[in-house]
């Protein structure tokens, strides 16, 4: 969100009613993001994540890998 100008964000959703950090970019480009989708109950890579085994310092670091 740091790279984002401000004037790009529009408050939505909770960011309206609990102040959150939600935001609607309409301009978003796919170099300004990343996804990372995983199924946490297949894949041994992500179980220990899941079950909470792992140091926050890991487990963005096995994050991090696999993007």
């Amino acid at each position: 969100m740091d790279d984002i100008d401000n004037a790009r964000l529009i408050r939505g959703g909770s960011g309206l009613a609990v102040h959150s950090d939600e935001y609607k970019i309409t301009d978003l480009d796919e170099s300004e993001f990343e996804l990372l989708l995983t199924d946490f109950d297949s894949d041994p890579d992500f179980q220990p994540l899941q079950l909470g085994l792992m140091s926050d310092t890991d487990a963005i670091g096995r994050l991090e890998g696999r993007c």
